[in-house]
């Protein structure tokens, strides 16, 4: 593909320059050389303009949704936009058909979807194809992470002892310590009855403690997103009239 080849030639550079300035010996998969020829290849073609409009529509169209989603803060989203000038994603080996889509495990939203980029030896897939994924992921997660935080404010408003919602904690890595010094923390594993949302860039965690309808907010799944909310009202609604939680279940299996 004339324009994902492009692209990687044109992020090649300003990748290898990132990852090599933080000591790796890696880069992004392209040398100097190839790319430099790529980018010729194309002079004055205009794919440059197509170039441009892409990223517009597409790379920072899956930013966009991110922040308007709550899924990363305004620091984030400047920091991200402007940490390279022709940012693409550089994922999978070409040639395999590595593509890779995200959109986190079941009901939670366990992911932003963004990842530190490390350095690469082998040649990436074609990066126009993975951005035009990634931005089909960040509808997803922006969608998914909408309506967990519909259902976050609900329980928070809501109190109950079938459930609790809480910051996601951290924790410090044993004998881990960064450039000054400092503790390294990691995040808590979720439980199997936690599931992650968030809320400008920052992870809540919302813990189901009731057993059935913990299992029917599993049988739901990824797909079931935009029903989490009318489950529990309904949930709510029974246990004030001293339904069992089994009703959920029958409801919605």
């Amino acid at each position: 593909d004339d324009l994902g080849e492009y692209l990687y030639a044109r992020h090649s550079k300003e990748r290898t320059k990132a990852v090599q300035g933080r000591g790796s010996k890696k880069g992004s998969g392209m040398d100097t050389k190839t790319a430099n020829a790529i980018l010729k290849k194309y002079r004055g073609t205009g794919i440059d303009k197509y170039a441009k409009e892409f990223y517009k529509e597409v790379t920072k169209k899956a930013l966009d949704l991110k922040l308007e989603a709550g899924l990363i803060d305004k620091e984030q989203y400047d920091d991200l936009k402007g940490f390279y000038k022709n940012y693409v994603p550089l994922k999978g080996t070409a040639g395999r058909d590595e593509y890779s889509f995200d959109m986190g495990k079941g009901f939670s939203v366990s992911t932003t979807g963004i990842y530190f980029a490390e350095g690469r030896e082998s040649v990436a897939e074609n990066p126009a194809a993975q951005a035009i994924i990634d931005l089909q992921s960040a509808i997803v997660l922006s969608e998914k992470n909408r309506a967990m935080q519909s259902l976050y404010k609900f329980l928070e408003a809501n109190p109950h002892s079938s459930w609790s919602v809480s910051g996601r904690r951290l924790y410090p890595i044993k004998g881990a310590l960064d450039e000054t010094g400092e503790p390294i923390l990691r995040k808590k594993n979720l439980d199997v009855n936690q599931a992650a949302v968030y809320f400008d860039g920052k992870q809540k965690v919302i813990t189901i403690k009731d057993k059935d309808l913990n299992e029917a907010i599993k049988k739901l799944g990824a797909t079931g997103a935009n029903r989490y909310l009318q489950m529990y009202q309904t949930y709510f609604r029974a246990i004030n009239t001293q339904l069992s939680p089994s009703f959920i279940v029958t409801n919605f299996e």
